[in-house]
C-alpha cells in the first residue's frame, strides 16, 4: 500500500506545505504560537490556519500531483469558441471515490469519477479551493 501524504496550504509563508502523516502534535511555533501542529516536510504548519489535504493517488497532465481542493481545468470547444473548464477535486462518500464537481451551481451535486475524466482529458492543475494558487512540481 502506498503512502498517505498531505498537502496544506499555510497563509504564514504563502506557500503549500507537504506532510506523510497527519499525526498533531504539540509545541511552540517560531512566532510563539501554541497549539497543534502538523509536522510537514519542512517545518511545522499550526493546525488553526489550515486544513490538510488528501493527495488522491493521481498527476495532472504536467506531472503533479492532484491533491483535494485542486481545481482541475481543460479547454472545451464551444460555438462562442474555446473555453476553459475549472472542476474542483472532491472525495465522495457515497460511491467511495475521488470525483470531478461538474454541477453548475458547483456544490458537489453532480460529479465524474476523476480517474475517468483523467483518461479521457488532459487536465491541469490551474488552483485551489484554499487559496487562489498554483501548486509548483
Amino acid at each position: 500500500m502506498e503512502e498517505l501524504k498531505f498537502r496544506a496550504f499555510w497563509k504564514g509563508v504563502n506557500k503549500f506545505k507537504y506532510f506523510y502523516s497527519p499525526t498533531l502534535t504539540c509545541g511552540n511555533d517560531d512566532k510563539g504560537t501554541y497549539g497543534m501542529f502538523f509536522p510537514s516536510t519542512d517545518g511545522c504548519v499550526y493546525m488553526g490556519s489550515t486544513t490538510p489535504r488528501m493527495f488522491t493517488g493521481f498527476k495532472d497532465k504536467n506531472g503533479i500531483e492532484i491533491y483535494d481542493g485542486d481545481i482541475l481545468s481543460d479547454w472545451i470547444e464551444t460555438d462562442k469558441g474555446e473555453i476553459q473548464s475549472k472542476q474542483q477535486v472532491y472525495w465522495c462518500k457515497e460511491k467511495g471515490a475521488w470525483m470531478l464537481d461538474n454541477s453548475f451551481k458547483k456544490d458537489k451535486s453532480l460529479g465524474c469519477l476523476l480517474a475517468d475524466e483523467l483518461k479521457q482529458y488532459e487536465y491541469e492543475i490551474t488552483g485551489h479551493v484554499d487559496e487562489d494558487v498554483k501548486p509548483k512540481p
